[in-house]
């Protein structure tokens, strides 16, 4: 199956790689440590394994572990330590440096994700699952999550470690996470009561760290293989397609009809992936993890990478210690949080907000010119010729028959009201904490081709460069924040979100949409560490530190109960903008039949200062409030 069109896509990677070394996620960006590994298992064996290249790469991941064992990125979160275990198994497989294969192996050991305790987090996330088995966490002290904890078994098996406490205890807790019905999410079953779908990347990594286990036979496996047969048959998303051919291709047994079928799909995918490849038209970008996976999917029957033949050669462990916050950092946190708290926030209380908003029954009206008539409120105060502007819409899964993201007539409205006020740069950018291919999102939703026809670049926010931030906020014990480095210094942000309920903050609107501009390298999936920290107080410490300059809410057709995936439609007609986030936010709460003092982070991001609250300080441009549309929305659960 090693044909000439793969033996293409391994020259392409070796022409994309980063000069200094090592891959980017995309190609034209800054190393990265899982591309870099990914790039490196797909040239394995081939031509290219003794070029400059694979050297220099190698040179890159090892410049990137630390003293005690953990891996850090460039730039990266030293908590995020969920790489580790990539870097590791990708020594192991190509039988690289073997001090820092048993360093990492042995700091490995020692990460263990935290269990839950309290009443409310086993009622609300711990039905169907044993919350005390532990396995790994995407950063240090947070909860156990399906994918590290499946790349960390992985590796330590590979490491010959199959044996240990902690690899025995992984393997069950991946077990644990698999639903009767097949398929993983990433680390609950359920949340509220309500189960969860099956996620394709996250249940791929787990049967591929089970197989050649005792566990492997157990029905729950089978049930996720035939889930995972759907990625593979009928692709939505070529990127989890490929993690599902190396996954399922472990499973076949001796069956020469499924061998003949993978064989065949295989095929199917690669065309369809050497067609997307080759088209120009791609505002993201050309994806290096896709490459690789392409490559390393083209041999999983004769050669597949996460083949583990364990116990032959067992690493060497070392004693090994999990670096604690020192007293210094320590007082130094609290001290500025006790600092910010006495200063009530770090933004100073401003006068009059003003709001603008424009009746729109559907998106076939001109939304175009209301946007241009609304903009003419705050074109003094946030100018936008001559700026670079980021524009974050909400764009966290899609359902044709749900309103879930902001509609790209709405997206497409901004962007060319930014060209006609002449910006001297406009991206669009979003960080899905729920998908980690954007780029299949995009297509789904129907942005790409909004991009493409007006030739605006998209930055995957998960995958951007990172800029490390003081946390201006002091709800969170949060003393940093990463975000997307383009979105953090852009000079004018503009935040696009979708009318929605939420079932964990009520509202999901222009403040809760900047959850989205926190990298997801740093933080995990679905946004683990900032769930972790309670989403109230990131919501608050995320606004505190880059609040929006603009926003504007797409509630033409809007979203009430089960949000912001489940919930059901509703025709509000409605476009809103403000240069005050709290404001617009507590407008369409209003609107939306909500009393915002009652909603924890619009109160709070007024109380620290990041704007109006009170009736009495909104001013609606051209008519008052009570004229706006009132509606009931159907609360989501819990509230």
């Amino acid at each position: 199956m090693h044909s000439q069109s793969v033996l293409d896509l391994e020259s392409w990677l070796v022409e994309n790689a980063v000069s200094s070394g090592g891959w980017a996620y995309y190609s034209n960006k800054s190393a990265s440590i899982e591309p870099t590994c990914l790039a490196l298992l797909a040239l394995k064996n081939s031509k290219y394994e003794s070029s400059k290249e694979f050297a220099t790469a190698i040179t890159f991941l090892e410049s990137c572990i630390g003293a005690n064992g953990i891996v850090v990125s460039p730039n990266g979160r030293p908590e995020a330590v969920w790489v580790t275990s990539i870097v590791l198994f990708t020594f192991v497989k190509l039988k690289l440096n073997a001090s820092a294969i048993s360093l990492m192996a042995s700091i490995l050991l020692e990460i263990k994700g935290t269990v839950t305790k309290s009443n409310q987090a086993m009622e609300i996330h711990a039905k169907g699952i044993n919350p005390q088995v532990m396995g790994w966490p995407w950063s240090l002290n947070t909860f156990s999550w399906v994918e590290p904890t499946a790349w960390a078994v992985l590796s330590l098996r590979l490491a010959g470690l199959q044996d240990n406490r902690r690899v025995t205890e992984g393997v069950d807790f991946l077990l644990d996470r698999l639903m009767d019905e097949g398929g993983a999410n990433y680390g609950n079953k359920t949340v509220l009561g309500k189960l969860l779908d099956p996620v394709p990347g996250p249940t791929s990594l787990c049967l591929l760290a089970l197989n050649g286990t005792k566990e492997a036979t157990n029905p729950k496996v089978y049930a996720s293989i035939a889930y995972l047969k759907q990625s593979i048959f009928a692709p939505l998303d070529l990127e989890n397609a490929f993690w599902a051919v190396l996954s399922c291709s472990l499973y076949l047994g001796d069956n020469p009809d499924e061998v003949v079928q993978i064989e065949n799909a295989i095929k199917d995918l690669l065309a369809k992936f050497f067609k997307e490849l080759s088209s120009e038209n791609q505002p993201l970008g050309k994806s290096v993890c896709r490459v690789a996976l392409a490559v390393l999917a083209s041999k999983a029957l004769v050669d597949n990478i996460f083949s583990i033949n364990v116990g032959s050669n067992k690493v060497a462990l070392r004693k090994a210690t999990i670096p604690s916050e020192s007293w210094d950092e320590w007082g130094k946190k609290i001290v500025r949080r006790l600092l910010i708290d006495g200063l009530g926030g770090v933004h100073a209380n401003q006068g009059e907000s003003l709001l603008a908003w424009k009746s729109l029954p559907s998106y076939e009206d001109d939304v175009l010119s209301a946007l241009r008539e609304m903009y003419q409120t705050f074109k003094q105060k946030v100018p936008i010729a001559g700026k670079k502007v980021f524009i974050k819409p909400n764009i966290v899964e899609f359902n044709s028959n749900r309103p879930i993201h902001t509609n790209p007539v709405v997206v497409e409205s901004m962007i060319r009201l930014c060209l006609e006020e002449g910006a001297r740069e406009i991206v669009v950018g979003e960080g899905s904490g729920h998908r980690r291919n954007m780029g299949c999102l995009l297509r789904e939703c129907g942005l790409e081709k909004v991009l493409i026809e007006n030739k605006i670049r998209f930055v995957d926010i998960n995958y951007d460069q990172t800029k490390r931030v003081v946390n201006l906020g002091a709800k969170s014990k949060l003393g940093f924040i990463y975000f997307s480095k383009e979105a953090y210094e852009s000079d004018v942000l503009i935040s696009v979100p979708k009318l929605k309920t939420h079932h964990w903050t009520n509202v999901t609107l222009s403040l809760k949409n900047l959850f989205g501009i926190a990298s997801g390298q740093a933080y995990g999936w679905p946004k683990n560490e900032l769930h972790f920290q309670g989403i109230v107080n990131s919501i608050v410490d995320i606004n505190s530190t880059r609040k929006a300059d603009l926003s504007l809410v797409d509630g033409i057709v809007g979203m009430q109960g089960d949000g912001p995936l489940y919930g059901e439609p509703i025709n509000a007609n409605v476009l809103l903008m403000s240069d005050d986030p709290v404001a617009i936010d507590a407008t369409c709460s209003r609107l939306m039949g909500f009393d915002p003092a009652g909603i924890e982070h619009i109160r709070l991001c007024s109380k620290v200062g990041l704007g109006n609250l009170a009736l009495d300080k909104i001013k609606l441009v051209g008519t008052d409030l009570a004229k706006l549309p009132q509606f009931r929305f159907e609360s989501p659960p819990g509230f």
